[in-house]
């Protein structure tokens, strides 16, 4: 959607338009994290170990509005937006593909050997 939304051609009417679905799925990535990151951990340290995947994604995070500007000194800023979005959304849906499965697992059984 951030593809579409910076590199088709529109007008204000399609801006209004595409904000909606661009919010939509922008956000709705972070609603089924929590419940994810708490299966991969061991219960005893499981808050902590959430707590600062959650914070090291914002520290990454934080770094994006610096990389932008500097991309978009060689690019107009619509070019730099996406370019680095479509990157970043690259590279948490590898991490994704790249963590266990947990279906099926007792939360219990998580950190124990088998």
């Amino acid at each position: 959607m951030i593809l579409v939304y910076m590199f088709v051609p529109r007008g204000n009417t399609m801006v209004s338009i595409l904000g909606f679905p661009l919010g939509f799925f922008a956000l709705m990535m972070f609603s089924p994290m929590g419940p994810f990151l708490s299966e991969l951990y061991p219960t005893v340290v499981r808050a902590t170990c959430q707590g600062f995947c959650y914070s090291a994604g914002r520290a990454v995070g934080a770094v994006s509005p610096a990389l932008v500007g500097f991309l978009s000194e060689r690019m107009p800023l619509g070019y730099a937006i996406g370019i680095y979005a479509f990157g970043a959304y690259a590279l948490m849906v590898a991490g994704l593909l790249m963590l266990p499965a947990t279906r099926g697992r007792s939360l219990l059984s998580i950190g124990t050997t088998p």
